[in-house]
């Protein structure tokens, strides 16, 4: 199976954005313990505190979608709305090999 890589784009409500790098940050721990998980890294712009970016790598599609189904995911999920400012924009990535191996994610 190939890797996935998914970067999640979210847009905290103004005056939102602790309490959502709050949430994300609690969903992290498990998620780092779930089977298949490479990598799952937030990000926050430097440019604009409102902005964050979710980077993450899985062994597979399937480790992914069981992911999407744990408590903890489902947890944030439902505080989501209130924090922000639009839909979160998910992009699903395959990678491209090339270069040298150490230094592609």
């Amino acid at each position: 199976m190939s890797e996935i890589f998914v970067l999640a784009f979210a847009q905290a409500k103004p005056g939102c954005p602790e309490k959502l790098e709050k949430a994300f940050r609690a969903a992290m721990p498990p998620t780092h313990a779930e089977p298949g998980c490479i990598k799952y890294a937030l990000q926050r712009s430097q440019e604009n505190k409102n902005e964050f970016v979710m980077v993450e790598k899985w062994s597979s599609k399937e480790a992914l979608d069981n992911h999407l189904k744990t408590p903890h995911i489902q947890a944030l999920f439902k505080q989501l709305p209130d924090l922000l400012a639009a839909p979160i924009r998910i992009q699903v990535l395959d990678s491209i090999r090339e270069g040298s191996p150490e230094k592609l994610i």
